[in-house]
């Protein structure tokens, strides 16, 4: 049964999906042997199998088993071909990037693969942690993949390091690791509900990880009866007598069975019979034998009977660990090789150890290196030392070691070294050595702190300190500080914050310098920080900088006015040199400028969030002045990055903005640090960028904001640019399906980072695309069935950061749905928050709609608050045009209708058609769609106003085919609902195209297609017409239609432009519909998103569908047809001869046809029914047409009851004056008239 779930996990990995099997039992209960069950499976599904144990004696090695499983996966690599270890050299680069050596540092080998790497940038720990892990979940997931299935199997987890357990959430809750199978064994006897281990595995099952565990029992009578019987060649019935006695003693545990009959065997207690061919036995005898039943006592006695020298070389392995290598026990028995292999060779022969040569997959395979049989052998051979002197033993080790390597510790052997040496430090009594001994302490708990392996690292620490005394504060300052400071900041890492804080507090007044004492600083500032503790760390911080004469002003007044005074004197400093030209000043050298800089960044962000608006502003003036003064360093450029804010916004030289911005980058990159490299690229792209640039070229820089923050592990930053990545693509996008296509996936990683504010806050971005196209609750709505904007509202009222994307969205959407009203109340309330999102795109977006607003309600407006609002539509114009000087591409257009919307209401209509054809004009020639849609909508409303209802339609179409290709379909939908009659002048009275003024999409082919499709009410025809056009227009060879009914799909037309098939009555459901991919189909019905494959054959998620693999088609377009948000139906178009035919155009051709249909199928719907119901009135009708009197009634309710259709039928009329009695005048009961009644 065991065997069975071993299999069944190692399959359901082989499908993709990452899963941890633990299997727990008592020691030598066989839970190694049964993972050995899984060796012939993966060789079948050419897979990678690798082990790595604790060790019972080597704790406080960091990461231990689990490099060792990886390295002996490297080693396997390594005897591959050229050609295979050049795949795995490409692969391996592409996931790691820049972090190679992140990974060499822990596992040399894959140096071997990778070849040499740059060394990883030095950052800090929270950031060093997130990158480990980071590097930790690349590596395995680019070598965990469905071709090689990967397996680690990870021995005696109950003895694992609180680093590796910290890495097994990341690689077993992440969908970027596929085909990894992780195998924990462990002894569920040394455990309880608290052991980190088990705490371990209860967050894996709360994150949702994919867990199980199997139990092993001890061997139960009747199987044990079969072993022995097969063992000795007896019958069952022999064996049983023989079986029960070994069961008393062993309690059935197969590692205790094996060694105790094996021990019969030695002890002469079992013979073999020749005659017979079988064992034999006196069970009398053995059950008189002082045979122990405890496991170690008789390893222990084995071991005993071996000679001297070979106890003596087991004991000297013991404490080397599970595995030692021949070389290594050479030097610590001071013997040579060959006579530490000749001592070894009785234990050989007895079993006890074995060569690791002739264990698979091990990490450690030379012909001189070998392991012991069991932990309990280890264990024996460890206890053969007496405790008193187990110190002696180790300190004598340790000291051959590190005589061996000359007083230098070798980093393989480095955490090695330091353990053996402190567990005999106590007996040590040379103050040089113990000195010594403190400083490799430093180095292996620096060491163990990079590799993330903080409560390993303090253990070191804490070591190290125990060696010094307070004489060494004097004597040996330095490393007195380093050991205690890397203890307390371990201490914090290990989330003993209480600790860390007293650690910090003693240290503080020890320091011997104000660059020590801002080291101790900066960490309280962290631990505040990480807290939510931002005004306690701002003020450590200005208590810090004090301490270097830096001091800052409280109140905002004196803030400004100091804002003004580190402006002016950057200025000065700049000599009028282009800012460009500061990228070329001298390193900064000054040590405690370098820690002011250093400080001033690491509370920025503190003061930010406290709402300390201008003293930001302030730090990051002080940084630009500091770097003019002083030179450059790596916080220059996170300071000129900032200062944007300061030259944009606030002075309004958005020409300096960008320079500043522009420096930030030159900076960052002449330093290569990759340290700060994702916060500068995130202020560029947030604060500087848009200002001279169009707003689709801040997509790069947001993204290698959040490349390097990930890479780095500057979580915090990574997160940020791939949210603010949508910002700028929100407004600069040209299909919104595409938008929220793109940008949904990082729900995903939002929810897995647990950044929720951020999720939520991307959620209502994406919501607002989502209503624009009529897939929310109402166009006015950001409310999906995930989404609730009123719940979003309610936890965001107070922060007016994330209070903003739904604010924006709901403004924007209440005044394109002609809700000025709303429109208005929701932009003053955006316009209230403005003031917090300084040097954002926001307050401009907010400024323009809320122009549009007050336009829109201007008129209704009374006499007072007019000449108010004017002045404030004046003002956003103005602000608007002197953005529009700096970069036109983001700010003309918007600049264009505001100035358009003045001249509309002062009466100078001919000015404001000037300036609405000037926007429409350069948002073409842009190729900003939304602003030409808006444009050409407000052109064509003042068209309308002045009596000119063709000119109007003209721009009327134009707006709604701008719309359509934006992808605005609930717009679309408003539009054609509130100007029905306008559209169809163009439709009357167009004699010839106009030329598109989008470039390649042919606006008014595809209107004149659309309205074909329009004029269509009868069902049938209207299916068959829709299909040839989209067909005709996409450039696809053949199609299908589906329709949704009752919760279902049906197939009503499918054929190529030569002939349709099109079924009305009789249509086929989805599932017994054979000619369109179902993968397809339903992932469209489900999402209401296209699908657009360039070649369905080579697509990693559709090539297996039974159709593609049939039929063979290369393009495919299906996409929704959507009424207010609305499944009508699915189209489907393919090309089978050509691949990639499906360009954006065309897809956009679709849409606008879609939009469309969904139009005309439910008119045509409407049109069948009122069909129906006239058929059935005419029927009853002419039925009645001759009858009189009663027989009218009696032949009405008949005709009616088969026309509607219904069983029954009748009229009555009121029986008496109160009207309180009724009488039955005809009755049709399914069958005939019935008879009447009262």
């Amino acid at each position: 049964r065991e065997v069975e779930s071993l299999l069944a996990a190692f399959e359901q990995t082989c499908q993709g999906q990452a899963a941890l099997l633990t299997v727990s039992g008592y020691s030598g209960i066989g839970k190694t042997s049964l993972i050995g069950e899984l060796d012939q499976p993966i060789v079948r599904q050419h897979g990678y199998f690798c082990a790595g144990k604790f060790d019972q004696v080597m704790r406080g090695k960091p990461l231990e088993a689990l490099i060792q499983a990886l390295r002996s996966l490297v080693r396997q690599w390594l005897g591959e071909s050229e050609a295979q270890l050049a795949t795995w050299r490409e692969r391996l680069a592409a996931a790691l990037g820049a972090n190679g050596s992140v990974l060499i540092e822990v596992i040399p080998e894959i140096e071997l693969v990778l070849g040499a790497q740059p060394a990883p940038a030095s950052l800090g720990p929270t950031e060093t942690l997130n990158r480990f892990q980071r590097v930790f979940q690349q590596f395995i997931g680019a070598v965990a993949q469905p071709a090689r299935p990967l397996v680690i199997f990870l021995d005696d987890l109950q003895w694992a390091d609180a680093a590796t357990l910290s890495l097994l959430q990341p690689l077993l809750t992440t969908s970027d690791i596929p085909c990894l199978l992780l195998i924990g064994a462990y002894r569920d006897n040394e455990v309880d509900a608290a052991h980190p281990l088990m705490r371990t595995l209860t967050a894996l099952d709360t994150a949702g990880a994919s867990t199980q565990n199997l139990t092993l029992g001890p061997l139960e009578l009747d199987d044990l009866a079969l072993l022995i019987a097969e063992a000795l060649h007896l019958n069952l019935s022999e064996a049983a007598p023989l079986a029960q006695l070994v069961l008393d003693k062993t309690a059935g545990n197969p590692f205790f069975v094996t060694q105790f009959l094996k021990t019969l065997r030695q002890e002469n207690y079992l013979s073999f019979d020749y005659a017979r061919g079988r064992w034999a036995y006196e069970l009398e005898s053995i059950a008189a034998a002082p045979l122990t039943d405890n496991v170690i006592d008789l390893m222990t006695q084995k071991i005993r009977q071996l000679p001297a020298r070979t106890q003596q070389a087991l004991t000297l392995a013991a404490c080397i660990g599970n595995q030692f290598d021949g070389q290594t026990l050479a030097v610590v028995s001071e013997q040579s090789a060959e006579a530490v292999a000749a001592d070894l060779s009785e234990a050989l022969s007895e079993g006890l150890i074995h060569f690791l040569s002739d264990t698979p997959h091990s990490a450690l395979r030379t012909p001189h290196s070998y392991a012991f049989l069991h932990d309990r052998v280890q264990q024996a051979a460890y206890g053969l030392i007496p405790a008193e002197a187990k110190q002696q033993a180790h300190l004598t080790l340790g000291r051959l070691l590190w005589q061996r390597s000359e007083g230098e510790a070798p980093e393989e052997k480095l955490f090695d070294l330091a353990h053996h040496l402190n567990l005999g430090s106590e007996l040590m009594t040379d103050a040089a050595e113990r000195l010594a001994l403190a400083q490799l302490n430093l180095k292996a708990g620096s060491k163990a702190k990079a590799a993330t392996a903080y409560a390993a690292a303090l253990g070191y620490l804490r070591a190290g300190l125990r060696l010094l005394d307070e004489t060494h504060w004097q004597s040996n300052y330095e490393l007195s500080f380093a050991l205690q400071l890397e203890a307390a900041e371990c201490m914090r890492l290990c989330s003993r914050f209480e600790e860390a804080e007293t650690a910090f507090t003693t240290l503080l007044p020890r320091a011997q310098s104000k660059l020590d004492e801002a080291r101790i600083y900066i960490l309280r500032i962290m631990q505040n920080e990480n807290f939510a503790r931002y005004d306690t760390a701002l003020a450590l911080g200005r208590e810090c900088l004090a301490l270097f004469g830096v001091m800052f002003p409280d109140g905002e007044a004196e803030q400004l006015a100091a804002l003004e005074h580190e402006v002016a004197a950057i200025e000065t400093l700049r000599q009028g040199r282009p800012i460009a030209a500061l990228s070329e000043l001298p390193v900064m050298a000054d040590a405690e400028i370098r820690m002011v800089m250093n400080l001033l960044t690491t509370i920025w962000s503190p003061a930010y969030i406290s709402g300390e608006a201008v003293l930001t502003r302030l730090f990051s003036a002080t940084l630009v002045r500091l770097s003019l003064e002083h030179g450059n360093a790596e916080e220059s450029a996170y300071g000129y990055a900032t200062h944007t804010i300061t030259m944009g916004p606030v002075l309004k030289d958005y020409a300096a903005a960008y320079e500043f911005g522009r420096l930030a980058l030159q900076v960052n990159e002449q330093f290569n640090d990759r340290r700060l490299r994702a916060k500068v690229y995130q202020q560029f792209h947030a604060h500087a960028n848009f200002w001279r640039q169009p707003l689709h070229t801040c997509l790069p820089y947001a993204r290698e904001a959040s490349r390097s923050g990930f890479e780095s592990g500057d979580m915090t930053y990574g997160v940020y640019g791939a949210f603010t990545e949508t910002w700028a693509a929100m407004f600069a996008t040209q299909d919104l399906a595409q938008f929220v296509r793109a940008y949904a996936p990082n729900l995903t990683l939002f929810k897995k980072l647990k950044v929720a504010s951020v999720g939520d806050g991307q959620a209502a971005i994406l919501n607002w695309a989502r209503a624009l196209q009529g897939q929310t609750r109402s166009p006015l709505s950001l409310t999906t069935d995930e989404f609730d904007e009123k719940a979003y509202a309610a936890s965001y009222h107070d922060n007016p950061f994330f209070a903003v994307f739904a604010l924006i969205g709901q403004m924007q959407l209440a005044y394109l749905f002609d809700e000025p009203a709303r429109a208005l109340a929701m932009t003053r309330q955006a316009t209230a928050l403005a003031p917090h999102l300084l040097g954002m795109i926001w307050p401009v977006m907010i400024e323009f709609w809320h122009g549009l607003a007050l336009a829109a309600n201007y008129e209704t407006a009374t006499n007072e608050e007019q000449p108010v609002m004017m002045r404030e539509l004046e003002a956003a114009y103005a602000g608007l045009s002197l953005l529009a000087e700096h970069c036109a591409e983001n700010f003309c257009c918007p600049a264009l209708l505001l100035a358009a919307e003045i001249e509309r209401l002062n009466g100078r209509d001919l000015a404001a058609l000037n300036r609405y054809e000037r926007a429409i004009s350069y948002a073409a020639e842009s190729g900003t769609i939304q602003y030409q849609a808006l444009a050409n909508e407000l052109c064509a409303q003042l068209w309308l106003k002045r009596g000119q209802p063709r000119t109007a339609a003209v721009f009327m179409s134009d707006a709604r085919a701008a719309y359509a290709q934006w992808g605005a379909t609930a717009k679309v939908g408003t539009l054609e609902h509130k100007h029905a009659a306008l559209l169809n002048v163009v439709a009357q009275h167009s004699q010839a195209p106009r030329e598109s003024e989008t470039g390649s999409l042919d606006l008014f082919s595809v209107t004149k297609a659309a309205q074909a499709i329009a004029g269509e009410m009868e069902m049938e025809t209207l299916l068959r017409r829709l299909l040839h056009i989209t067909l005709e227009n996409a450039g696809a060879t053949r199609g299908a239609l589906l329709l949704e009914r009752a919760g279902e799909a049906y197939l009503h037309a499918e054929g190529t432009l030569d002939h349709i098939t099109v079924t009305l009555n009789d249509a086929a459901p989805l599932d017994q519909a054979p000619n369109v991919p179902h993968s397809i189909v339903n992932y469209v019905r489900h999402t209401s998103d296209n699908v657009v494959l360039a070649d369905a054959m080579r697509d990693a998620t559709y090539h297996n569908d039974a159709y593609v693999q049939a039929h063979q088609p290369r393009s495919i377009l299906c996409t929704p047809i959507l009424a207010q948000g609305r499944l009508l139906g699915v189209l489907y178009l393919e090309n089978a001869q050509a691949s990639d035919v499906f360009t954006t155009e065309r897809v956009k051709v679709c849409q606008v046809l879609a939009s469309q249909a969904a139009i005309s199928l439910e008119n045509a719907k409407l049109y069948a029914e009122r069909v129906l119901a006239e058929r059935r009135l005419r029927a009853t009708v002419e039925g009645t047409a001759h009858a009189v009197g009663r027989d009218f009634f009696r032949s009405m309710v008949r005709h009616l009851a088969n026309a509607l259709p219904v069983k029954i039928a009748f009229v009555t009329e009121c029986a008496n004056v109160e009207k309180t009695r009724a009488r039955l005048i005809a009755f049709w009961d399914g069958k005939g008239l019935a008879d009447e009644f009262e």
